[in-house]
């Protein structure tokens, strides 16, 4: 009789997420029609359906950006985030998120969960050095960018914002050689 209920609640658990799969697709065609209230009902419907989903939980936060409304997304990325810990994207975007809204300590701790999962994440550097620009520690931001040139010596976005900060800290030369880098990447 164990045995049974165990396989019972496995049907169950593999039913739900099944019905959770259909609704994200309906959700999916909802946003390609460019119906994003219909979309949301959809991707409600999956998180009931499945409440540790977490690409509902993700691309339900991600019509919640596109909507404006920045509370909802925080919320559902926070969700989706602990959904699968190994999940950078969530991070990423909250991380953009507080930065942008001037959280710097929360960004940082977003930025943190970005390099516990991949110490090598070349945006994570990139978002560090946004944040470290908003504090108005260049020095700090150009040793950041640096740190990701040495990992990825073929990232443009990353002399360009180089030669920036190079410019910024009246370094014309080493403005001039990030440049001449990002041309040739």
């Amino acid at each position: 009789s164990f045995l049974a209920m165990l396989l019972l609640l496995s049907s169950c658990s593999n039913l739900n997420e099944d019905e959770a799969k259909e609704y994200i697709e309906n959700g999916r065609v909802f946003m390609a029609q460019n119906k994003p209230e219909t979309a949301v009902m959809e991707y409600m419907k999956a998180i009931n359906a499945d409440p540790s989903n977490e690409t509902a939980l993700f691309e339900l936060a991600e019509i919640h950006i596109l909507q404006r409304k920045l509370e909802a997304a925080v919320r559902y990325y926070k969700l989706a985030a602990q959904a699968n810990k190994k999940n950078i994207l969530p991070h990423i975007r909250l991380a953009q998120i507080y930065t942008r809204m001037e959280h710097l300590l929360d960004a940082r701790d977003e930025i943190n969960a970005i390099f516990e999962i991949d110490p090598d994440s070349i945006t994570g550097y990139h978002l560090l050095s946004s944040v470290q620009i908003k504090e108005r520690d260049l020095e700090s931001a150009i040793e950041t960018l640096s740190k990701a040139a040495a990992i990825d010596s073929n990232n443009v976005k990353t002399f360009v914002s180089l030669a920036q900060l190079y410019q910024r800290t009246n370094r014309k030369s080493d403005a001039k050689a990030s440049y001449s880098k990002a041309i040739s990447v």
